[in-house]
C-alpha cells in the first residue's frame, strides 16, 4: 500500500484518539479538580481567605493531579479509539485489505510516549515547584489567619512545638498551650 494511504490511516487515527483524549481528559481533570476544590473549600474558605489566594493555591494543586489526569486518559483515550475502530469494522476492514494492524498500533503507541513525555516532564519539574510553591502560600495563610489549621480542643505540632487549643471561634483562640520541645534535655520544656 502507497505511503500517502498509511498517512490518511495515520490520520483518521490519530483524529479518533485526539478527540477521545480530550473528551478523557476533561472528565478526568473535572473529577480531580472538583475533589480538590471540595478539599479546599473545607479548609481554606471557611475561614474567610481572600479569592485570589484561593484562586493561587488551586492553580498551584493542578499539577499533584495532572500526574494522574494525564495517563487515565491515554488509556481511555487508547480502549475507545479501538473500540470505536472495531464497532465501526475498520480494523475488520483494514485486515481484510491486507493492512497490518501494527499500523494502527504505532500511532496509538506514538501518543501513548509523548503523553509519557508531557507527564514525565510535569513530574520532574513543574510539580516539585507547585508543590513548594503551595506549601509556601499555605504556610503565608497560616500565618496571616492564625485560625487557619487550629480546630477547637485540638492538638497540633508544627515542627519541635506542640500546641493544645481550646475553643476556636471568629479567629479567637482560648486557653492556648504552646510547648518548646526544641531542647535536647527533656527535662528542659519550654511551656508558653
Amino acid at each position: 500500500m502507497p505511503k500517502a494511504q498509511f498517512g490518511l490511516l495515520k490520520k483518521h487515527i490519530a483524529k479518533e484518539f485526539l478527540l477521545s483524549f480530550l473528551v478523557s481528559f476533561v472528565f478526568f481533570f473535572f473529577i480531580f479538580f472538583i475533589n480538590q476544590i471540595l478539599l479546599l473549600v473545607q479548609k481554606i474558605l471557611l475561614k474567610n481567605v481572600d479569592f485570589l489566594s484561593m484562586f493561587k493555591v488551586v492553580s498551584l494543586a493542578i499539577p499533584q493531579f495532572l500526574i494522574y489526569t494525564i495517563p487515565f486518559a491515554s488509556l481511555a483515550a487508547s480502549c475507545m479509539t479501538l473500540g470505536d475502530l472495531s464497532s465501526y469494522n475498520e480494523l475488520l476492514a483494514l485486515q481484510s485489505s491486507g493492512i497490518s494492524i501494527k499500523h494502527v498500533y504505532r500511532v496509538l503507541l506514538f501518543f501513548g510516549l509523548l503523553l509519557s513525555l508531557i507527564c514525565y516532564l510535569i513530574t520532574d519539574f513543574l510539580q516539585p515547584w507547585s508543590a513548594v510553591k503551595y506549601q509556601n502560600l499555605l504556610s503565608n495563610m497560616m500565618r496571616d489567619i492564625p485560625t487557619f489549621e487550629l480546630k477547637s480542643n485540638s492538638i497540633n505540632r508544627v515542627d519541635n512545638i506542640v500546641l493544645s487549643v481550646g475553643v476556636v471561634e471568629d479567629n479567637i483562640i482560648n486557653d492556648i498551650i504552646i510547648l518548646d520541645e526544641s531542647s535536647k534535655n527533656t527535662y528542659n520544656k519550654s511551656v508558653v
